[in-house]
């Protein structure tokens, strides 16, 4: 049994974690509260949230879009550390068929579940496939399957060829991946995949990537040490971290009031637990934030958006039970404080305005995507090479991309240059050959703040 003692709380609890993750993640602080929300979260996965009739759960589900090579895939290596220390199930997900995350069932009714049965993470590396397969065919249907895990209840049922599959799911999904294609991705919003996720969209300024390897070059093993620095205290923190997740899923489910379906009307799953009360005078509600930010927005992006002043409801309740999770009860001398108070609301709202200025921002790029030209797409399609390839593409690369010809591509690119966009690399573009480089305009090199 662990006891209270052998666990990190409040600030600690956040701070633990930042002082290990930063350091196997670099300048991805947003990345690393979220994975430490989400964990716990997943140790939540049982409880349920009310207001009036509504059941929310706990589960948060972080979707991280930023770009790659900045150290995405360590922020998941030192998540899975804690989570399997914890004993929660973390697997990483790397195809994106619906048999893959669903499960499938044979001819000869023989049931295969996938990662999305049971419980713990199903982690998306580089969830672009994910968003990519949504628009093919044969794959029109994963938002679906995934809405119904990610639903409270978190039933999934699904009609196949061998019968019918079915089972509960309580698993907690992270994704992160590079920023996708323009195409179809504010329809993201409304087929409600967005609005269940903690929602991150970050913008790196090329100056960071040498900020990486500095800090790299900084953590390299001297003389003797290999590893760590302290290895000791690395495995002790991991170790403590998971003992709070372990400390508050057996505090929850032995004093939570527990309903289960079939025998309480109320109950949605086999054993939904009831744990918090909300403290007078706190609040959930974060539209006033959406009326902070939007004059700096258009009219159709803030039309876009507005749908989130009631869906980032549940969210703000989800972080707040959070942050009650691992703070102590003074009034009752106990730890997992079983009521959510104004002051864990504020943090809650602090978290939340950080996903409400993502999805605006996310909103405004992409809307941006679909309503106009060729020259965004071509422009969104050369940062990214640069940004993959050392800072420079060639013009015959554009062409590959955009499926266009030379003198098509020369022409946006041409346009593109007048607009500090891109530019040259000396030789005028319509004078350039296809292995001439195109480089970043100044437009495009963000100054490091």
């Amino acid at each position: 049994m662990v006891q209270a003692s052998d666990c990190v709380w409040g600030k600690e609890y956040f701070q633990t974690y930042m002082k290990h993750a930063e350091k196997t993640s670099y300048f991805n602080q947003h990345l690393h509260k979220a994975a430490s929300l989400s964990l716990i979260g997943q140790s939540l996965r049982d409880v349920f949230l009310v207001s009036d009739n509504t059941k929310i759960d706990c589960r948060i589900h972080p979707f991280v879009i930023q770009d790659s090579g900045s150290g995405k895939n360590g922020a998941f290596n030192f998540m899975a550390a804690v989570a399997k220390e914890a004993g929660m199930n973390f697997f990483k997900e790397g195809t994106t068929s619906t048999a893959g995350i669903m499960g499938t069932v044979d001819q000869d009714g023989t049931v295969d579940p996938g990662n999305l049965a049971g419980n713990g993470f199903l982690a998306w590396k580089e969830a672009q496939t994910l968003v990519k397969s949504a628009n093919k065919q044969h794959s029109d249907d994963i938002l679906e399957v995934i809405n119904m895990a990610l639903d409270p209840s978190g039933q999934v049922s699904k009609s196949l060829s061998g019968g019918k599959l079915e089972y509960s799911s309580r698993t907690s999904m992270f994704s992160t991946t590079y920023p996708p294609e323009p195409e179809g991705q504010v329809d993201l919003i409304h087929q409600g995949f967005l609005p269940r996720m903690l929602f991150l969209y970050k913008k790196i300024p090329p100056s960071q990537y040498d900020r990486i390897n500095n800090r790299r070059d900084e953590g390299l093993p001297k003389d003797s040490e290999m590893g760590p620095q302290s290895r000791v205290q690395y495995s002790n923190d991991i170790e403590k971290l998971a003992n709070t997740l372990k400390y508050i899923r057996e505090q929850v489910t032995k004093h939570g009031t527990i309903l289960s379906k079939g025998e309480d009307p109320f109950a949605i799953t086999e054993k939904d637990v009831h744990y918090f009360t909300v403290e007078e005078g706190a609040s959930m509600n974060t539209a006033y934030i959406f009326d902070e930010l939007k004059d700096q927005y258009s009219y159709r992006v803030q039309q876009q958006v507005k749908p989130f002043k009631t869906r980032l409801f549940d969210l703000t309740y989800k972080i707040a039970a959070a942050i009650a999770a691992i703070s102590k009860d003074e009034e009752n001398g106990v730890y997992v404080s079983r009521k959510i108070t104004k002051e864990h609301c504020n943090i809650a709202h602090s978290i939340v305005r950080e996903c409400w200025k993502s999805i605006f921002d996310f909103v405004e790029d992409y809307m941006g995507y679909e309503i106009g030209s060729d020259l965004r797409k071509i422009e969104h399609r050369v940062v990214q090479s640069c940004k993959s390839n050392g800072g420079s593409t060639t013009i015959k690369d554009v062409m590959k991309m955009s499926y266009m010809d030379k003198s098509s591509v020369v022409d946006k690119l041409t346009t593109l240059e007048d607009m500090d966009k891109v530019r040259s690399n000396g030789t005028p573009f319509h004078a350039a050959d296809p292995s001439d480089k195109v480089l970043l305009g100044k437009d495009n090199i963000e100054d490091d703040d």
